[in-house]
């Protein structure tokens, strides 16, 4: 159930520290807070580097404190953003929090977005004094010794619903691609990394019927690896690889249309903490072939009764299995009960808007907890923009998450409660009923009205380049 205790009080200021603004999945998990946040506000967003390629997609008068050099001390950025007001700083990323340890009088939440060892720092983590993670497999690379003395809360992401709606169509999509309407389009969406893994989708092309087509959209260190040589409408294909494999421009801003166009989404990752693009397939309609990466089982076992909606093949598949999952999935009839009960979950529990009042219960608790600890209001600030005169290390009262059986001990935190499946967590967005005849008539944003719906129409304004091109 919804606290709605949370409505009384007033609004929690948030500062967010990240390490870029770049088009991930972490950074657009700090747009969709800031957009949804309700009984809290963001004051500020602080960014440890100068890379903001999403920035436009954060709310408009939201103010964004920029680090002057890479390698400038994280607490330069972090007292800049806080001038602005705020009740706790929520961080991420392979940050050294060592320098804010004793400098805030805010409480310290460091998330884990990720599954990956290697990407995190026990330095930086060390000195949060409470610990979140996007899903169980990105909490456990906490080490163990953290996890022992701070409760790991586990907070699912959610995909941003206006997204994923449509709004030229598949149809105009696969044009602008030059994909026939009589192919099938698998669709691969996200960062091209090792990682991800992208290169076992390229395998498995040529196990493929000749009318499947690949689209490989995103960004990232292996992109210039993947494609070298420039092909038709703006897209790449790889020489010596099939023709039928597209490397279209990176625009992941939206992906309503692409998600449309395309007959199944594939996520061949090694490794992932909770990836949108899967929620986003699902508000989508669409089926997923997936790696089974630990991540799966928690999401069948919270959301499904332990049988996951959609085709899992091993991690590292070989060609020959992967492309008999994807003719699977294409083949998929748009009534399968397994795209229906992930439509269904993705639009009741999924939405950004269920996941930013979740971390709004969340944060509210810690602020509180903290604040009943005895370290509220032992740092006292000079003036704004300025370093803190903090008070020394032996007098220091150690922080709620690292005091154990040092009194004084703060009060035990409790989970908030999970919402019920189907509860709307917003009035703003109430859940839609499934019907596979009416996906294509959810009303889009732009156009005139008489083509409302009509998927296989393009907007009025491209009309005239589609026709000069012969599309």
């Amino acid at each position: 159930m919804i606290n709605y205790d949370n409505f009384q009080k007033p609004r929690l200021r948030v500062t967010i520290l990240t390490p870029s603004l770049l088009p991930g999945g972490a950074e657009r998990w700090v747009a969709a807070l800031c957009r949804h946040f309700v009984t809290c506000r963001v004051t500020c967003v602080a960014v440890r580097t100068a890379d903001q390629s999403i920035r436009g997609e954060l709310p408009h008068g939201i103010p964004v404190e920029t680090a002057i050099h890479v390698d400038s001390p994280v607490e330069d950025v972090v007292h800049k953003a806080i001038a602005y007001g705020s009740d706790v700083l929520l961080t991420w990323g392979c940050l050294d929090l060592a320098s804010l340890r004793g400098s805030l009088d805010i409480p310290i939440i460091h998330v884990s977005h990720t599954s990956v060892t290697q990407y995190q720092h026990d330095e930086g983590q060390i000195h949060a004094n409470f610990l979140a993670a996007v899903s169980e497999s990105a909490g456990e690379v906490f080490p163990q010794t953290l996890r022992l003395r701070t409760k790991v809360e586990v907070i699912h992401n959610g995909a941003d619903i206006e997204r994923t709606r449509p709004r030229f169509g598949g149809a105009f999509q696969r044009r602008a691609w030059g994909v026939p309407e009589t192919s099938k389009l698998v669709l691969y969406l996200g960062r091209l990394s090792e990682e991800k893994n992208p290169a076992a989708l390229l395998r498995c092309a040529p196990k493929l019927p000749d009318n499947y087509r690949i689209a490989m959209v995103g960004w990232g260190a292996l992109a210039e690896e993947l494609m070298e040589s420039t092909g038709p409408n703006n897209c790449r294909q790889v020489p010596g690889s099939p023709s039928n494999i597209l490397f279209p421009k990176p625009t992941t801003a939206h992906v309503g249309d692409i998600l449309e166009a395309c007959d199944c989404l594939v996520i061949p990752s090694n490794t992932e903490a909770f990836p949108l693009t899967l929620v986003e397939a699902w508000m989508a309609a669409r089926p997923v072939v997936t790696t089974d990466y630990p991540t799966i089982k928690e999401i069948a076992t919270k959301y499904f009764d332990g049988k996951f909606p959609g085709l899992v093949v091993p991690l590292q598949p070989s060609p020959e299995v992967l492309a008999n999952a994807i003719q699977s999935a294409c083949t998929m009839p748009r009534d399968d009960s397994r795209i229906r009960d992930s439509y269904f979950v993705a639009y009741n529990q999924l939405t950004a808007s269920a996941m930013a009042a979740r971390w709004e219960d969340y944060l509210h608790q810690c602020v509180q907890t903290w604040r009943e600890s005895g370290v509220y209001g032992q740092v006292q600030y000079a003036r704004p923009f300025a370093h803190p005169q903090v008070i020394s290390a032996d007098q220091m009262i150690p922080t709620p998450s690292l005091s154990g059986e040092t009194p004084p001990a703060p009060p035990q935190m409790q989970s908030f409660p999970e919402r019920e499946l189907g509860e709307p967590h917003r009035a703003r967005e109430q859940p839609m009923a499934y019907d596979p005849e009416l996906l294509g008539n959810i009303p889009v944003a732009e156009g005139p009205p008489d083509w409302y719906g009509d998927a296989d129409k393009p907007h009025e304004a491209f009309k005239e380049q589609l026709d000069a091109s012969g599309g």
